[in-house]
C-alpha cells in the first residue's frame, strides 16, 4: 500500500495539515498527526545550477507518496554517468526522514577539507536518511554497478564533517558498488554539475561495505540509516532491555539520538553534544550493513 505524507516545518505544511484536519474532523486523527515519513530526491536542477534547498528535516515542505520497491540500481558506474543520466537516477530515489529511521547530529568538524580542526565547542550539523527500499536488498545481491543506499546532508555553512569529510552546504550520496574484486565498497559523492561524465566528485576515502555479523538475521519492515558501526548498532538494539530482537528494535540511547532543536528558556551551549562519527550503517535484507 502506498502512503502519502506531508513534510512539516513550514507555514505551508502547517496550513495543509490544518485543512486536512478540517475535512476529516476527528476521523483518523492519529494519521494526521503522524510525523513526516518520506522526501523525494527532487534533483530537477540543470547542469551548473546548484539546488535552492538542501531538503531533509531542515528543508522545505514536500508531499510524497511512498512506493514500496527495491532501491533502484545504477545502469553504469557512478563516475561514468553524465549529469542527465545522474539526475534521472537520483529522481527515482526516495528517502525516509522519520526520526526513528534517520539521524541528525552535531559532529566533530574541520574548517577545510584537510583541516584545521574546528575550535572546541564548534560542530558541523549532519543528517543521514535511508533510501526507502534498501531494507529489501540482500548484501550478496547488490550488482556490480551498485546503488545509492542513503543520502547525507551537511547543513553547516563552512564546516566539513571530520571523519567522512562531508563538505558544507551540500547533499552527499552514499553509493555502494563492487570494489573490483569479490567485495563491495562504500563511496560518497556530490554532484559537480558538469554536463559530461564524470558528473560527480567523490568525497573522502572509500570504505568496505559489509553485512554485520550479529547472527540474528531478522528482517526489517522499513529502511533505516544511522551513523553507527556494526557493534554500535547491536548495542543500541539491546538498549530497551527486552532482549535481542534485531536492529529493527533500535531505540533512543544516551548520546546517540537527540532532539533536532532545543526550545528551552534555559541558556544552552550551541552544540550540547558533539559526536565523532565512526561509521555509516543501513538496513539490508535479513540484517544490517555498515562500513565498519
Amino acid at each position: 500500500m502506498n502512503r502519502t505524507t506531508i513534510r512539516c516545518g513550514t507555514t505551508a505544511a502547517f496550513l495543509a495539515l490544518a485543512a486536512a484536519s478540517a475535512i476529516l474532523g476527528c476521523k483518523k486523527a492519529l494519521l494526521i498527526s503522524e510525523p513526516p515519513k518520506v522526501t523525494a530526491e527532487d534533483e530537477h536542477e540543470v547542469a551548473g545550477t546548484p539546488p535552492m534547498s538542501l531538503g531533509g528535516p531542515e528543508g522545505g515542505a514536500t508531499i510524497t507518496t511512498l512506493k514500496p520497491r527495491l532501491t533502484p540500481t545504477l545502469k553504469k558506474p557512478i563516475t561514468a554517468m553524465t549529469d542527465v543520466e545522474l539526475v534521472g537516477y537520483l529522481n527515482d530515489l526516495e528517502y525516509d526522514l522519520d526520526p526513528a529511521n534517520s539521524e541528525i547530529d552535531s559532529t566533530t568538524c574541520l574548517y577545510g577539507p584537510t583541516g584545521p580542526a574546528c575550535n572546541p565547542g564548534d560542530a558541523a550539523r549532519v543528517f543521514i536518511e535511508p533510501e526507502v527500499g534498501m531494507h529489501l536488498w540482500k548484501h550478496t545481491d547488490i550488482p556490480k554497478n551498485g546503488l545509492v543506499v542513503a543520502r547525507v546532508i551537511n547543513y553547516s555553512a563552512n564546516k566539513y564533517e571530520a571523519n567522512f569529510k562531508f563538505p558544507p552546504s551540500r547533499k552527499i550520496w552514499w553509493v555502494v558498488d563492487s570494489d573490483g574484486t569479490q567485495g563491495l565498497r562504500s563511496r560518497y559523492f556530490v554532484r559537480n554539475y558538469h554536463a559530461s561524465a564524470p558528473a560527480v566528485d567523490l568525497v573522502g576515502t572509500p570504505q568496505p561495505f559489509k553485512q554485520c555479523p550479529h547472527g540474528h538475521n531478522l528482517p526489517h519492515t522499513e529502511a533505516k540509516a544511522k551513523f553507527l558501526t556494526c557493534a554500535q548498532s547491536d548495542t543500541v538494539a539491546r538498549y530497551d532491555g527486552s532482549g535481542l530482537k534485531g536492529d529493527s528494535r533500535l531505540a533512543p540511547a544516551p548520546g546517540i539520538f537527540r532532539p533536532v532543536r532545543f526550545r528551552s528558556t534555559v541558556p544552552l551551549p550551541a552544540y550540547p553534544y558533539i559526536k565523532a562519527l565512526d561509521g555509516a550503517w543501513v538496513t539490508c535484507d535479513a540484517g544490517c550493513c555498515a562500513t565498519s
